[in-house]
């Protein structure tokens, strides 16, 4: 299956709302270090060569391997994350009667387009700089298999571009570039449009016709985006409903329930949560350590942090850093760090002490960058949301 090297998406994605109380800020610091672990993988996958060409690895290079793998299932975290965030807001929306569709297209498009226009941009700029050149790096020529979908060949053309602009790749469209993470920015938009339909036919208090109506068109666009997907190991459908966790996560979070509000129970679920993971990563019982449990795990761990006040100062504004990034990191890294490491050698690089140096530089680097296109342009999203929303008017 691709790993999120493949999303997330933190998500999904980025800040999808205003986070105004201590209790998100540990929900924004677990979406930034989300985004960190898939920056992690994607470098070390292009940066390196596979971990089963290393000989006689060492103890440094078996644990720099398996901490560098979670990149996947940070992406399962992005989406219980973003179906939290998105839910919440358009449950409040319809409790304040104040929902419409245009108020909410606007809100998600604005958000979504303001780093993925310059995102696209900058990936075409830094994919063809790194085929010009050094056409011969393995990621360039497609010789990798496994990451034959970072392969910009053929896909640097105006209608893929347009394809990914539009949210379409992986339906009709292959990914943009070298930048393979956008897979799952079209799983974000199609269920951010999916969701409200079932929403308005299961909860809105509205005539029948409406809700049927509303519920054909959701169940009509998930089986649409199933049945056309191009990847399989996008699971559109799957991840839809995992995305929901976040969903339930918010319905528990608002119950009478005083067990998730002590501090104890968010570390115990931390402590799961772990264990999940390393459970996945060394395939133990896949029936029970799989996408599904780890989303079970997040929707329970969401909904105790969400009701947990962060109290030290230097961890907010650590965790305030990330989360205002995690959109931009994901949605830029990769890329930019497919162009560096293809200045490094044609090939990828056998790992060693002086190669994990250089990784940790390119590393900090890509945050470094990704807090540059942050504060040209998603840091500036309501401004231009509010331009355009008086322009509409």
């Amino acid at each position: 299956m691709r790993d999120s090297f493949v999303l997330s998406s933190p998500s999904t994605f980025g800040k999808m709302t205003k986070t105004t109380t201590k209790q998100l800020l540990w929900l924004d610091l677990l979406r930034g270090i989300a985004a960190l672990i898939v920056l992690m993988g994607h470098l070390r996958s292009v940066l390196f060569q596979d971990y089963e060409k290393i000989q006689n690895p060492n103890a440094i290079a078996k644990a720099f391997y398996f901490i560098t793998g979670f990149g996947h299932q940070a992406v399962i975290l992005f989406f219980v994350l973003s179906g939290f965030f998105i839910i919440k807001s358009i449950h409040d929306a319809h409790a304040k009667n104040n929902w419409s569709w245009k108020q909410y297209l606007l809100n998600r498009l604005s958000r979504l387009w303001m780093v993925l226009i310059p995102g696209l941009i900058l990936g075409a700029f830094w994919d063809q700089l790194g085929l010009y050149l050094n056409p011969q790096f393995d990621i360039y020529t497609g010789a990798i298999e496994h990451l034959v979908y970072f392969n910009p060949q053929g896909h640097l053309g105006l209608g893929v571009f347009l394809g990914n602009l539009f949210f379409l790749q992986t339906i009709f469209f292959p990914t943009y570039g070298t930048n393979g993470a956008l897979w799952s920015l079209s799983n974000e938009f199609w269920y951010y449009i999916i969701f409200p339909c079932l929403y308005i036919a299961y909860q809105v208090r509205t005539t029948i016709s409406r809700k049927i109506i509303f519920f054909f068109i959701g169940m009509l666009l998930l089986s649409a985006f199933q049945y056309f997907s191009m990847d399989i190991a996008t699971h559109p459908r799957d991840y839809f409903f995992i995305w929901m966790f976040g969903g339930l996560s918010l319905f528990l979070s608002r119950q009478p329930l005083h067990l998730f509000k002590t501090p104890i129970t968010s570390v115990i679920l931390a402590g799961m949560l772990i264990g999940m993971l390393i459970g996945i990563r060394i395939q133990l019982l896949p029936l029970i350590f799989n996408d599904w449990g780890l989303g079970v795990i997040t929707l329970l761990l969401v909904c105790g942090l969400s009701q947990i006040e962060m109290k030290p100062l230097w961890l907010q504004k650590i965790s305030s850093f990330l989360s205002n990034i995690s959109y931009t990191l994901y949605i830029v890294h990769l890329p930019f760090v497919v162009f560096i490491s293809s200045q490094m050698a044609s090939q990828r690089l056998d790992f060693s002490t002086a190669n994990l140096i250089k990784y940790l530089g390119i590393f900090f680097v890509a945050i470094l960058y990704a807090y540059s296109v942050y504060y040209l342009f998603e840091r500036n999203t309501n401004r231009v949301k509010n331009y355009i929303q008086k322009f509409i008017k």
